[in-house]
């Protein structure tokens, strides 16, 4: 019998979550990058020169400041390589125990102990913007963070979350519900960014993340109702039994009755290519708008632009234009994949900044596919496998990234002066791979349902 709930801890709602982890990643990931290139070149500059890199605030779009730009950026690739490498591979190998082991221990601890690496990542931050040092100090709290689950944990907690408290019929909404929210957290913070940097500067900026991660911490600690019950307490040693990495695949990839399994591995491929072009874009954009003289300012007001209107399209796109002309969601996929297609080549042939807004509005539609996969995916597993099938969608959406931004990064440092920007050509391929795997599920998914049609009638 599960114990009883206080009325104060009942609450269901885990979007907020979602909000404060995104909000306090906004507010600080390009403030972070620059910091990064402003504390690389006082490195990496000597003597009186150290004073020159001021003016990569005070007049960006000068000719000297694109041209320290060039001289700084490859040394700072590396950098990012490393920080993004250690943020995405130490919880992408958790999660593959984290997830199997919430289904019998619950699901709160993934949520607490991630949010206190983040409060641990942003003080540390904080603290060491305030001092001389050598950039590669900064690793120090990815590493703390990444050890105790980073935000891959919590986006899985999420899913796993939502799966324990919906049903087929809302499951759909509420997937794509938490993307909006998540999204709206970004939104948020890209606003809040740029006027707490320029009035404050960088500690500022760094605690007031450890704020909104110690918000989402008390949120989930004190208000969220617990959704898993054993009875048999929580083991920490059993996290890392290997039975569980082999209960997790074997779901994904057993031979039943009303599961393709081509499909889910149509799926998994899907949401991976789409993430590596969200990580990978990401990565790299901040530093491909200094060839148009971007300040953080400029920066942040194109980023709620083009947030606002993704957002506006993934909403726009699922919840009126293809229930109104009853489009499936591998249809809906495949017009978000074109949009993509169209930021991606937009975006290599820009020239003026007034054409990272173009880009913006071409790809209206690009940040659907993600909502869009899961929901296919849900629909596809039983509803006790939900939980794993989402650990394992999660950990391939991380692995990719792992692979493919330090690419986005090369592709950008060597080719930071050709036009066209070769770079973005990578994304603009990979949405064409997605299309094809649209196709490929689309037919897979009508004979599915005729199978079980022909199932049913026979029964």
């Amino acid at each position: 019998m599960d114990p009883p709930i206080p009325s104060w801890r009942r609450l269901t709602f885990i979007e907020p979550v979602t909000f404060f982890i995104m909000f306090s990643f906004s507010i600080s990931d390009s403030v972070i990058t620059d910091m990064i290139v402003f504390k690389t070149c006082r490195k990496i500059m000597q003597g009186d020169e150290k004073n020159n890199c001021t003016i990569l605030y005070e007049n960006s779009s000068s000719d000297a400041a694109k041209a320290l730009q060039e001289i700084v950026q490859p040394h700072t690739a590396t950098l990012l390589v490393l920080k993004s490498s250690i943020e995405t591979l130490f919880p992408t190998i958790l999660i593959l125990f984290l997830g199997p082991w919430s289904d019998t221990n619950g699901r709160k601890p993934l949520l607490t102990f991630p949010f206190i690496g983040s409060i641990i990542y942003y003080s540390l931050f904080a603290i060491q913007s305030s001092f001389e040092i050598d950039t590669y100090w900064f690793l120090i709290p990815c590493l703390i963070s990444s050890l105790m689950g980073g935000f891959p944990t919590i986006l899985l907690t999420c899913f796993c979350y939502i799966t324990d408290v919906t049903d087929s019929q809302n499951r759909s909404w509420r997937l794509g519900f938490l993307d909006f929210v998540l999204f709206g957290g970004q939104l948020v913070g890209y606003l809040v960014s740029p006027v707490l940097f320029k009035e404050f500067g960088y500690c500022v900026v760094f605690a007031a993340s450890a704020v909104s991660c110690a918000l989402g911490f008390a949120y989930s600690y004190f208000f969220l109702r617990e959704t898993i019950y054993t009875g048999l307490g929580r083991s920490v040693k059993s996290v890392f039994e290997l039975t569980q990495i082999k209960d997790l695949f074997v779901t994904a990839t057993k031979k039943r009755s009303g599961f393709d399994r081509g499909i889910f591995l149509c799926c998994l491929l899907m949401i991976a290519f789409h993430d590596d072009m969200m990580q990978g874009t990401a990565t790299i954009v901040y530093l491909f708008t200094k060839r148009f003289g971007w300040s953080i300012m400029d920066f942040s007001t194109y980023s709620v632009v083009h947030l606002s209107v993704n957002m506006i399209g993934m909403m726009l796109l699922i919840k009126i234009i293809a229930p109104y002309l009853k489009l499936p969601e591998t249809v809906s996929i495949i017009i978000a994949s074109l949009s993509n297609n169209g930021n991606a080549l937009a975006k290599a042939f820009a020239r003026q900044s007034w054409h990272m807004y173009l880009a913006t509005g071409i790809g209206i539609f690009s940040l659907a596919p993600a909502s869009l996969v899961r929901s296919i995916i849900s629909k596809t597993i039983a509803k006790h496998d939900v939980g794993k099938a989402f650990a394992i969608t999660t950990t391939v959406e991380k692995i990719g990234p792992f692979i493919t931004t330090p690419l986005f990064v090369l592709l950008h440092t060597n080719f930071i002066k050709t036009y066209p920007c070769p770079v973005w050509f990578l994304p603009a391929v990979l949405t064409w791979v997605n299309i094809i795997l649209a196709i490929i599920v689309h037919y897979r998914w009508r004979r599915l349902r005729i199978k079980r049609l022909t199932r049913e009638t026979d029964e």
